[in-house]
């Protein structure tokens, strides 16, 4: 049975129901990959999200503390200097 010896109305189902058959597929093919993208996301969430955060916190604190050095260097007050202990909280808001 050759393909030109059916009828239009068969040729033209066969041909929509290929049609349907890849477009499944490719839903398919859509559905899996986003599921796979949510998983990786899912990972840079738990993972990497927290490791910034803390990167971000230690710059902060290494910011202020060299803030404090900069504020006590400069500071021109000679007995102020030599009476203050050292401690991390900064020595006075400019």
């Amino acid at each position: 049975m050759k393909l030109g010896n059916l009828k239009i109305g068969t040729r033209l189902f066969a041909a929509f129901g290929i049609m349907a058959v890849l477009i499944l597929l490719m839903c398919g093919i859509g559905y899996r990959a986003l599921r796979v993208i949510g998983h990786d996301i899912d990972i840079i969430l738990e993972e990497d999200v927290p490791e910034a955060e803390a990167t971000l916190e230690a710059t902060i604190s290494l910011l202020e503390a060299q803030d404090a050095m900069a504020q006590y260097l400069l500071s021109t007050d000679v007995a102020e200097l030599v009476s203050r202990p050292l401690s991390s909280e900064p020595i006075s808001k400019i």
